[in-house]
């Protein structure tokens, strides 16, 4: 089999046959062990021969293919050329195998082309030997001629070259001395005008999934167009780069990563051909889809520097081409017209802007409908914006720069410069907030990984008031500067119509006015929402500041009706941008906001945020709830965002947790465009993002190329078979990173938690274990993405539950029916009947006892509901689907029933069965196995004789017996005493919180699980508690937020009658306050607010 390969790489000839002669190099000898190969050795070398044997794999039924060869150089005028060929030498590879001896030669030419390329060809002979199909031969072939991509892909200087290419371009259009013909200026004139036309036709808006880019599409905007139907479509968005650097940039058709994209998106063929120094001739051919012609442009694009501080390039169809490239057969010539301009902007905070405006049309002509390319006009439009705004993006600088200058500001700021309105609107939100503390009925608690969020509805005007308390690792004023800061470029929203600062009635540094118009939802079943709100801040003290946001009316900005008359909460836009709107309805919706930002330890911030949204319109109190449940989910985008913009040497425990949610999250639809529409697709994008938006896993990607890859895997959450992997963290691969992830699942589904599957996962890998070890922050990360993902998706803990049930429903009707088989028999074999009916009896009887004795509190009612399930024979069933429907916990029959017919030792644990009772349940199924076979020979007639019965039993026994001895003997000694402790869960968790010294320890074994766990030292906890409450606060010990985020309100109560004095916010305030209530009071408070904001009256308290 004879193949051939062409190529030109990035480097000398010398580099590219060092690296084809160095056949066992690291990088090498690494591709071909992740590709399955047996073996890699050098036998022989010297300065211009060497002779290797290698080990390929092949597909089965084949057997390994060895391969020897002496390879030699030699250098000729135009480069080096090289020789391969096969030799008999015999190799002794340290390891043995079934293989045959294949044959090959192969000669490779390196040829100069400059001093940093060269060009490459290869040619091959390739023998397996043996009786191989030709396929096999093929697919051989091509695996080994793929070494040329790979030393490609080693030199590769595609940036380089672009960079340079772009340079080339930047400099001609910095002087702007381009000489055009008549023609040329002709074209460019119509394409000036058709710009300018842009600016003022009607026009239709289009959605968009990038929240910076405005789509719009016009019907005419040529002075005679062929073709009326054809519809222009415009997309424009702000560069933050110079004009001619961004015109520059787009012109180089001809870069090297411009022509991979186009193969990768689906082009067939691209050309490029520079005219002159403004004009390109440019040439692609698309396929458009299974069954369609495929599609070819031929265009000319040409540039020109309309002035100083604007540039324009503009491609029209051409038929220049002609001549030098011939038409292609079964293509269907299409038609292009695209207009770009480049205008300067002011600087923002330093950094040079560019209004950048793509107007096109595309025809793909033939029998293809213009409606078709109509529907697809919002996505290419927002692929070309979305891809020139990301190749200049600066938004971190800029928004950094913004909230260092708000900082700034901070320091010299008159803190006694707010008005009587002002202060008496601090003073109603501040009560709003004290009221979360002191109403403690019927609160609803949504717990996200690193915040906590409370509900409170209102029973006035359908109303709802949220709450969240959450540490974000960030100062109190980069806190305050982002809550600040509602035109930072982070805070951009698909939902977002339009948001413009309004001028205050007062001007002041701590206050501004903001209007803000939301897209109407559901493809206009809801109308847009528009709000006009004042934001305001104060230092509350030395380590504490408040921002609040209350709605206002402007006069810029009025509620109006058609014909502009006032008309209660809806307005009626005249037009948008010339075009009218129709019957388009907005309506002025109310939000409120407080959130008081306190100096955490280690110069972290604690963040408690309330929250009021009030839709307007008539809709239905669920959807504001919803409205003020996702506002309130904030909390969790203010932890990433900081987090994601922290160095890797500074990650601790708190800041993996966070990472876990960013990745875990679901990703929001202006994250990306083009994103493909499959859930595998979905998680790959978004780790992706979040490896390229986040400081330390962009740095920790670089270093490890298997950490992007391992964690893709790990989120798909995939159950494959797993493979190990004993490299060291150095030496992974892609592959070995996605291999390892893979596993993951598989011990997810083997384990009841996220921490145990963790922990199971680190101690099978090494890497895993030594990447642990290196970063603090890498296994809470995992353990809380382990923790969500068995939640989404339990499969492991239900099969095992619905397995588990599903024996112990068979064992009952089995018993059931040989029961019956012996009551019905004839020859007279009741009593059997009676020992089986004996056995079931008692069995129910036990497990009622247990029911009752663990569901004592319950009511008489639920106590006979369960006891009934268990008379009927029906509990292990009822209890697997309460468990895979998500509706309670795992009961401890369910644990008894699984260590029944597994025997797991993990189930021997205090909160489980206890290690007694394990034992003794172990021993008394060895006892069922003693009495059923003294039941079988002393009633039985059966076929096997007595003697042989129980021989078969004593050898059973003496097996059972000595394996469980020999696990004993093989575990730590120190877990000897488990397997005969009597110690019950309460007794547990008491002997844990007088073991730990640490108070952190203690809330930790005390307030994570019921309070009946340690009512018996209820005393002594709400003493420790009252001891060092003080202490906790003013000392801000290590863990107070922890502790006293979970503390329940039975303790607080007994320390609030000592007179601890903790019912202020510092109190139960903290990260686990739960509540849903509903009382008039809070009602007054918005009333407080709405007077106060309007200038009647004040607030009362």
């Amino acid at each position: 089999m004879h193949g051939r390969a062409e190529l030109q790489v990035d480097c000398s000839a010398e580099s590219a046959l060092i690296y084809w002669f160095d056949y066992c190099s690291i990088s090498r000898s690494r591709t071909s062990s992740e590709e399955g190969n047996l073996a890699r050795t050098i036998i022989e070398q010297s300065d211009r021969s060497s002779i290797v044997g290698t080990v390929k794999t092949a597909p089965w039924p084949f057997y390994w293919r060895e391969f020897v060869f002496k390879t030699v150089w030699k250098r000729v005028e135009e480069g080096y050329i090289l020789g391969t060929v096969t030799v008999d030498d015999k190799v002794d590879y340290g390891k043995t195998f079934r293989g045959v001896r294949g044959r090959t030669k192969v000669f490779v030419s390196f040829e100069r082309v400059s001093g940093r390329s060269c060009k490459v060809r290869i040619t091959q002979v390739l023998d397996l030997s043996g009786l191989v199909p030709a396929f096999v031969m093929n697919m051989k072939l091509q695996l080994s001629l793929s070494v040329a991509e790979e030393m490609r892909e080693a030199f590769e200087e595609d940036d380089e070259i672009d960079k340079l290419g772009r340079m080339c371009i930047l400099r001609r259009m910095q002087l702007g001395k381009e000489e055009c013909t008549e023609e040329e200026e002709e074209i460019i004139d119509k394409a000036l005008k058709m710009s300018e036309r842009a600016k003022h036709a009607e026009y239709r808006a289009l959605d968009c999934s990038d929240p910076r880019v405005s789509l719009k599409s016009f019907t005419h905007l040529d002075d005679d167009p062929s073709e009326p139907s054809v519809i222009f479509g415009q997309a424009e968005v702000v560069v933050d780069a110079l004009p001619e650097v961004a015109a520059s940039w787009e012109f180089l058709l001809e870069g090297r990563k411009a022509r991979k994209n186009h193969f990768n998106e689906g082009g067939i063929d691209r050309n490029t051909y520079n005219a002159s120094a403004y004009t390109i001739l440019y040439q692609q051919v698309r396929k458009i889809a299974p069954g369609i012609q495929h599609r070819e442009w031929r265009s000319k694009g040409m540039w020109k520097k309309v002035s100083d501080d604007k540039y324009l390039i503009t491609y029209s169809d051409t038929a220049d081409f002609d001549e030098m490239l011939p038409i292609k057969p079964n293509v269907v010539r299409a038609s292009a017209h695209s207009i770009l301009t480049f205008e300067r902007l002011p600087d923002n905070m330093n950094v040079p802007q560019t209004k950048f405006t793509f107007i096109g049309r595309v025809a793909l002509n033939g029998i293809i409908p213009h409606q078709i390319v109509d529907k697809k006009q919002p996505e290419f439009l927002t692929s070309v914006g979305t891809t020139v705004r990301k190749s200049f993006d600066k938004s971190d600088r800029i928004d950094r720069s913004r909230r260092d200058e708000f900082k700034r500001k901070l320091e010299v700021h008159d803190h006694n410069s707010y008005t009587h309105e002002e202060n008496n609107i601090i003073d109603a939100m501040l009560h709003k907030m004290e009221a979360f503390d002191t109403k403690g009925s019927g609160r609803k608690k949504i717990k996200t990984p690193n915040s906590f969020i409370n509900l409170e509805t209102t029973t006035v005007n359908n109303t709802f008031w949220g709450r969240s308390n959450s540490t974000v690792r960030a100062s109190p004023e980069a806190v305050l500067a982002y809550f600040w800061d509602t035109h930072a470029r982070h805070q951009d929203k698909v939902d977002t119509v339009e948001k413009t600062a309004l001028k205050p009635a007062v001007k002041s540094d701590h206050v501004r006015v903001d209007y803000i118009v939301k897209k109407a939802a559901h493809r206009g079943a809801f109308h847009e929402r528009e709000f006009v709100t004042m934001n305001m801040w104060k230092l509350l003290d030395d380590d504490t500041y408040l921002h609040v946001c209350v709605p206002i009316e402007h006069t810029d900005k009025p509620r109006l009706e058609r014909g502009g008359k006032t008309k209660g909460n809806s307005v009626m836009p005249k037009t948008r941008q010339g075009l009218n709107l129709g019957r388009m309805v907005r309506h002025r919706a109310e939000y409120f906001h407080a959130a008081k930002i306190k100096r955490g330890r280690d110069g972290g911030s604690i963040v408690e945020w309330i929250v009021s949204v009030d839709m307007k319109g008539n809709l239905p109190g669920w959807i504001n709830l919803s409205v003020v449940r996702y506002n309130l989910h904030r909390a969790t985008s203010l932890q990433q965002y900081f987090s994601n913009h922290k160095l890797l040497e500074e990650y601790e425990k708190i800041d993996g947790e966070i990472l876990a949610s960013s990745l875990m999250a679901k990703l929001d639809s202006g994250m990306g465009v083009g994103m493909e529409d499959s859930e595998n697709d979905a998680i790959k994008f978004r780790v992706k993002v979040l490896f390229k938006t986040n400081e330390a896993l962009r740095k920790l990607g670089e270093q490890y190329e298997f950490f992007e890859p391992m964690m893709v895997k790990v989120i798909k959450n995939k159950l494959r078979p797993g493979k190990d992997c004993e490299k060291k963290l150095n030496h992974l691969s892609v592959k070995d990173g996605e291999r390892i992830g893979a596993s993951l699942a598989g011990s997810l589904a083997t384990n009841v938690s996220g921490s145990s599957s963790v922990g199971e996962w680190l101690a099978r890998f090494p890497a895993m274990r030594e990447m642990a070890s290196k970063y603090s922050w890498f296994e809470p990360m995992m353990t809380s993405i382990g923790t969500q993902l068995l939640g989404e998706v339990s499969w492991g803990l239900k099969s095992r539950m619905i397995v588990g049930a599903s024996l112990s429903f068979i064992d009952l009707v089995s018993d059931l029916l040989v029961g019956w088989y012996y009551l019905s028999s004839e020859d007279s074999e009741e009593h059997i009947y009676g020992w089986l009916t004996f056995g079931m009896v008692a069995g129910n009887i036990f497990f009622c006892t247990i029911i009752a004795l663990v569901n004592h509190s319950k009511s008489t009612k639920a106590m006979l509901y369960d006891l009934l399930w268990i008379i009927v024979g029906m509990k292990p069933v009822k209890d697997a689907m309460t468990v895979t429907s998500g509706m309670a916990v795992v009961v401890r029959v369910i644990c008894k029933i699984i260590t029944d017919f597994t025997s797991m030792p993990h189930f021997r644990h205090p909160f489980e069965l206890g290690g007694f009772y394990w034992t003794l349940n172990l021993c008394v199924t060895q006892l069922g196995v003693f009495t059923s076979a003294y039941v079988y020979t002393s009633y039985g007639d059966g076929e096997l004789p007595d003697e042989r019965v129980w021989q078969l039993i004593m050898l059973l026994f003496v097996v059972w017996l000595t394996s469980f001895l020999t696990f004993l003997l093989m575990i730590k000694r120190s877990y000897v005493h488990t397997f005969i402790c009597s110690m019950a869960g309460h007794q547990y968790t008491c002997y844990l919180f007088h073991s730990f010294s640490s108070d952190e320890l203690k809330a930790s074994v005390l307030f994570t699980v019921h309070r009946s766990h340690w009512i018996s030292i209820h005393a002594e906890v709400a003493e420790w508690v009252g001891k060092n409450w003080d202490g906790w606060v003013n000392d801000k010990q290590e863990g107070f937020e922890d502790i006293k985020g979970s503390i329940p309100e039975s303790v607080m109560s007994i320390i609030r009658g000592k007179g601890k004095g903790v019912v202020s916010s510092e109190g139960n305030s903290g990260m686990s306050s739960t509540g849903l209530s509903g009382e008039r009071s809070v009602g007054g408070e918005r009333t407080i607010v709405r007077e106060v904001v309007g200038g009647v009256g004040e607030s009362s308290g």
